[in-house]
């Protein structure tokens, strides 16, 4: 869509341009406003199949001239298996802002390193990078994952998750235990710091 913008701006005046792009507009719109009340659930974004060839239909028959509204026309046509593919699965988001934000990271390394990738390197950093993009957006520490040496992420997250529960049950029990007194003067001394482990911890 951003794309279809620049080339509206860029060209004001091609009016075949801006009839290809409107008539987008309007499927995109309709289409979007099914996702925002049901979801991304394919039985009810299949209705839009018919919206979709009366779309293909439209620009199809229209009779362009200009050069951009022609290129325009090419790409959607060329693209047609591909653009639409979430209608038919649950699940798929319309856009490809998660692909783009991933590849910011390595974007940023370019430019920090000048571009200077040899082949291996690149698929080396590529690969980290995926693992990086995983855990950020499965709620994982991605270098507590490296620290580990685990090379499935899956099962780290199995792990992290048990950790978590009984780190959780462990605090629970400490605050249930947390209201006796750290000095109780009816208690032997090794009594006293039985209790009271859970309310002090010595600096390692």
């Amino acid at each position: 869509m951003r794309d279809l913008n620049d080339s509206v701006l860029k060209h004001p005046y091609d009016q075949e341009l801006k009839i290809i792009v409107r008539e987008f507009a309007v499927l995109l719109k309709s289409i979007v406003d099914t996702i925002d009340q049901r979801g991304l659930k394919k039985r009810f974004l299949r209705k839009h199949e018919l919206e979709v060839d009366r779309f293909y239909r439209k620009i199809t028959q229209l009779d362009c001239e200009s050069e951009e509204a022609i290129k325009c026309r090419h790409r959607f046509e060329r693209n047609r298996s591909k653009l639409f593919t979430f209608l038919n699965h649950d699940g798929i988001p319309w856009h490809n802002n998660n692909a783009e934000h991933a590849i910011k990271a390595l974007s940023k390394l370019r430019d920090n390193t000048g571009g200077s990738f040899t082949e291996r390197t690149i698929k080396n950093r590529m690969i980290l990078l995926s693992i990086c993009q995983t855990c950020k957006y499965s709620n994982l520490d991605f270098f507590e994952f490296l620290r580990t040496g685990n090379t499935d992420i899956y099962s780290f997250a199995e792990s992290f998750t048990r950790t978590k529960a009984a780190t959780s049950s462990t605090s629970a029990r400490a605050e249930s235990l947390a209201f006796i007194p750290v000095t109780a003067p009816a208690l032997p001394l090794q009594q006293t710091a039985y209790f009271c482990r859970y309310r002090y911890t010595p600096m390692r």
